[in-house]
């Protein structure tokens, strides 16, 4: 049997219930009940599954429009005696065949204790055709194969009557779904992995503020093969910026901001006044001037967001230090765009990594501290 299972017409429920819909099983104190997870669920193919139940998760997976995906759940029946509320056990088991990332079965069978009744839950929307057709070339097949006979549609499905060329043609076709199941499965596996690593500097980026945007800034820098100094840490207190960067020879002091509105133009001058103190502290060496780092209207989608931050004229002719807004450094980012990633921090200068300097001998005749009134100086490492 195949019984579809869902609130069609998603009428309003109230707090205290949770499920939309429930089925009860035949003459058993069991039901199957559904409740709805969100239009934006993703659903994979259980494992073990048999050439049916497959066929069957490879027909809903590739159902178009996807169906409102439900969690099923088995309980068993409460009814009200004089002696009291009785609790029946549930009867039988339920076996996914598409699930949720958290193995919550979305489509699945019941099976009977003495394993001759299934019944499929499906969702609702599912259209009849894909199930009959379904039930016609693989269900019967399997699970009621005396149908079939009584149909006479043995004659082209019994393997003991198909011709030679029937069979080889049948093995490649079953060959061909298997393997697309499992190589969907693999997909989704890598998916959620890629998805896993990326999450965290995604969501930072785009909606982040204090550690949290700091911390997907420095993994952006550093994924671009820029060396990258938590300054909070270094210091042991907010005594100036954020972020000291160091590529191709070049450091930068990189303050990281986040507004939730318009970007303030004291962001900027936080930076300007953190680079004028940088020579004041003990310990330095050379740096190269300073960035800001920008994640300004975090509270709007990022496709509404303005891609430049500042537009006052005289502020603008002020500016001497680079402005990088989050949007852009995340767009260079998820396209693994390495070279980007570096420009818009150092300029076109830098391409690649210059030897590294001698710490008993940091100044060189291109890196005297008299050479450049934009050059500050950095903490001595060791």
């Amino acid at each position: 049997m195949i019984n579809p299972i869902g609130d069609l017409e998603d009428k309003p429920r109230s707090v205290r219930f949770q499920h939309d819909d429930s089925v009860s099983i035949g003459q058993s104190y069991t039901s199957v009940s559904s409740r709805p997870i969100g239009k934006g669920a993703r659903v994979r193919a259980a494992e073990d599954l048999g050439d049916a139940d497959g066929q069957l998760a490879l027909r809903m997976l590739s159902c178009n429009p996807a169906p409102i995906w439900r969690s099923l759940s088995l309980s068993g029946a409460v009814l009200e005696t004089y002696n009291g509320r009785v609790q029946h056990p549930v009867e039988g088991a339920l076996s996914p065949i598409l699930e949720t990332e958290l193995g919550e079965p979305v489509v699945a069978v019941w099976v009977s204790p003495d394993e001759v009744e299934r019944r499929y839950f499906v969702p609702g929307e599912t259209p009849w055709p894909l199930l009959l057709q379904w039930l016609l070339e693989q269900g019967l097949p399997e699970f009621v194969p005396g149908v079939m006979r009584r149909a006479r549609r043995q004659l082209a499905t019994d393997q003991t009557l198909m011709t030679r060329r029937e069979r080889d043609v049948r093995s490649a076709l079953t060959k061909l779904e298997a393997d697309y199941v499992a190589d969907r499965g693999e997909l989704e596996r890598q998916m959620e992995e890629v998805q896993g690593a990326v999450s965290a500097v995604r969501e930072g980026l785009l909606y982040g503020t204090g550690k949290q945007l700091v911390g997907a800034v420095q993994a952006v820098l550093e994924s671009a093969g820029v060396t990258v100094v938590d300054l909070d840490e270094k210091l042991g207190d907010t005594k100036n910026g954020d972020l000291l960067c160091t590529y191709g020879g070049c450091s930068r002091l990189v303050e990281v901001k986040s507004a939730s509105g318009s970007a303030p133009e004291r962001a900027y001058q936080d930076l300007v006044r953190h680079l004028r103190e940088w020579p004041s502290l003990p310990g330095s060496v050379l740096v190269e001037g300073g960035a800001l780092v920008l994640n300004h209207e975090h509270r709007s989608v990022p496709g509404e967001r303005s891609r430049k931050p500042y537009g006052r004229p005289e502020f603008l002719a002020a500016q001497e230090e680079p402005i990088v807004t989050t949007l852009d450094l995340f767009d260079a980012w998820r396209e693994e765009d390495a070279v980007s990633v570096r420009r818009l921090l150092f300029g076109a200068g830098p391409v690649a990594p210059a030897a590294t300097q001698p710490a008993d001998n940091p100044a060189t005749p291109s890196q005297r501290p008299g050479e450049s009134e934009r050059r500050r100086r950095w903490f001595r490492s060791g």
